[in-house]
């Protein structure tokens, strides 16, 4: 999302306030795919649903790294409905996951160092999304000083989606679906 706005003002030369209403799909994908995911995950699995967001959420980066000035409103909404999806998407079930596989006298601590990832890892996302577009700009300047070029941005969000879709390595050690218990009935 943080590129994504560079990308919007830089790029497409909307206004803060027209960059909010372009990138407004992204969170209310988000809003909708929390409460939704919870239920998919249980229903088809943490590994199929983790699978399905990330893979979301790389598709979105891609997306909006390859609009540019001319691109329509609609792909610049699909992009930021993708990114937001995924995101909500990995991001609620992560913490289901954590909560739910640690015994009840963890849960507590399980779910504070969840938040804390949940806090940190955003935090230095942005602090890397803006190092390389720095790096890829022409001078290193960006942040209103002079605009991102578009190779930055690009640049910045297809290494985006190839980080996250990384992560797609990692969704093998996640768990799969829960089978119910099978019970048997001895006649008498």
């Amino acid at each position: 999302m943080f590129a994504g706005i560079y990308h919007l003002q830089d790029i497409r030369g909307l206004d803060p306030f027209e960059s909010a209403l372009a990138a407004l799909p992204g969170p209310a994908a988000m809003a909708l795919a929390a409460p939704f995911s919870v239920k998919v995950a249980r229903r088809y699995g943490t590994r199929g649903t983790v699978t399905v967001a990330l893979t979301l959420f790389a598709l979105g980066d891609l997306v909006l790294s390859r609009t540019g000035a001319g691109s329509s409103t609609v792909a610049t909404g699909v992009g930021f409905l993708l990114v937001g999806s995924g995101f909500g998407a990995v991001m609620v079930t992560a913490t289901d996951v954590v909560v739910r596989h640690v015994p009840k006298e963890h849960a507590g601590v399980a779910g504070g160092l969840q938040q804390t990832a949940m806090n940190v890892g955003p935090a230095l996302g942005v602090a890397a999304a803006t190092a390389l577009l720095v790096s890829a700009a022409p001078g290193g300047s960006v942040g209103g000083i002079a605009p991102v070029p578009l190779p930055a941005t690009d640049l910045t969000l297809t290494v985006l989606a190839a980080v996250t879709a990384a992560g797609l390595l990692l969704v093998g050690g996640l768990p799969g679906k829960e089978r119910p218990a099978r019970t048997f009935r001895v006649r008498s």
